[in-house]
């Protein structure tokens, strides 16, 4: 037999949050679609991470996705987090500079962070405190590119195509029309 839940609103979730972190919160606004949009300072993310995580009422117990998005003058990392319990979403967001983005980690928060975080450093170069195994996790690059910030201009390969030194070329189908000529 199914248990019937009660719904928290958006706004009654918006009410929560500021009683629980409101002192830690830079601003707290609902978007379109009743999405939490949360905008704090870096060292503050772990307590509000926790403090959300950790309340009944609220239970932002997934985290989805981390990721950063990079403006001219700042990048910005973005933690989207679920309630499932409520079917609310929220975004915390954290102006990190452009120089050494640094934050505090939240691997020991939500373990799926581990992972997430791994990616955005390795695409955005932010350095994340606390982190248990910050490297590079998908482009193997070495040094300090960061293929996702706008200032870098990652190394291109040039496509060659296939040499057909020994091997016969291809048959073509009646009526196909020659490789060179097709786009």
């Amino acid at each position: 037999m199914a248990v019937a839940r009660e719904e928290l609103t958006a706004e009654a979730a918006l009410e929560r949050v500021e009683e629980l972190a409101g002192e830690h919160i830079e601003s707290i606004a609902i978007e379109e679609g009743g999405r939490l949009l949360i905008r704090l300072a870096g060292k503050e993310l772990p307590i509000v991470c926790r403090a959300i995580r950790d309340d009944a009422e609220l239970s932002f117990k997934y985290l989805v996705y981390v990721t950063a998005t990079d403006f001219e003058d700042r990048i910005e990392a973005v933690y989207f987090l679920r309630s499932i319990n409520h079917q609310l979403t929220a975004d915390l967001r954290v102006d990190l500079d452009r120089e050494r983005p640094t934050l505090p980690s939240v691997s020991s928060i939500w373990r799926t962070a581990c992972w997430h975080e791994r990616e955005t450093y390795d695409f955005f170069g932010i350095i994340y405190t606390g982190h248990p195994e910050l490297n590079r996790i998908l482009t193997g690059v070495k040094g300090g590119v960061h293929p996702l910030r706008k200032d870098e201009q990652p190394h291109r390969v040039r496509r060659q195509e296939w040499k057909w030194d020994k091997a016969s070329p291809p048959l073509r189908l009646p009526g196909e029309p020659d490789r060179k000529t097709r786009s």
